[in-house]
């Protein structure tokens, strides 16, 4: 895993509460597999949109 990878992988849990994973440069998954209805989607969406956007 490339230091990049694994700082985003850090501020993911850090600063967005999310468990991830990158596989094969661009694949981000999401651990556990979740089952979610629209809203927690949309919900996780929304933080790994902030997660992935340039500081402001």
């Amino acid at each position: 895993m490339s230091a990049a990878i694994a700082e985003l992988v850090g501020r993911a849990r850090e600063e967005q509460r999310l468990l991830i994973t990158v596989t094969r440069g661009n694949t981000v998954r999401l651990l556990p597999a979740l089952i979610c209805d629209d809203a927690q989607i949309d919900d996780i969406a929304a933080r790994i949109t902030r997660l992935l956007s340039p500081a402001a």
